[in-house]
């Protein structure tokens, strides 16, 4: 079950969108899925944050929505010459962030990320768990202290200026 944190967090979100004409342009946060028992195979933690809103962008972090997921898979495929040994039976790929993949690992549903290390995600040696849940995940990086470190924005970026509105960093 999504956590109320989660629910509310999104609420405000959608509340605030409209107030400032950049940050619905630029920034999304959907209404609920109806659509999640046709995705096949997805996590529990990710079904779940689609019975709050059915994907969304917030800056350059993108949730991939109920209709678009499972097309997008191929980005936990193996890829001759990674560095890193991606396979679906273990990632779920859940999302973008600047471009990068983001994925559910399927053992545990911790979030796993390519950070920035100045090289093509699938040339990079770098694959760092980035929190335990996806809940966690949402709250602290997506919506909270952890945007600017996640993603390397700028304060003037304009998801950013919506968290500091709504008193999440």
């Amino acid at each position: 079950m999504i956590s109320p944190e989660v629910v509310s967090v999104v609420e405000a979100i959608r509340a605030a969108l409209p107030s400032e004409r950049e940050w619905s342009m630029m920034n999304s946060m959907p209404a609920p899925s109806r659509a999640t028992s046709a995705i096949a195979d997805a996590p529990a933690s990710y079904l779940e944050l689609l019975e709050a809103t059915d994907g969304f962008i917030c800056g350059p972090v993108v949730l991939f929505d109920s209709k678009t997921v499972t097309s997008m898979q191929f980005y936990a495929e193996a890829i001759e010459g990674s560095a890193i040994p991606l396979n679906q039976e273990d990632w779920y790929c859940v999302g973008v962030i600047s471009d990068e993949p983001w994925f559910i690992k399927r053992s545990d549903e911790s979030v796993w990320v390519f950070p920035d290390a100045g090289v093509t995600w699938w040339m990079s040696d770098r694959f760092e768990q980035a929190d335990t849940s996806l809940a966690n995940f949402f709250l602290h990086a997506v919506c909270g202290p952890s945007y600017l470190t996640l993603t390397g924005a700028s304060r003037g970026d304009q998801w950013w200026q919506l968290l500091r509105h709504l008193g999440r960093l």
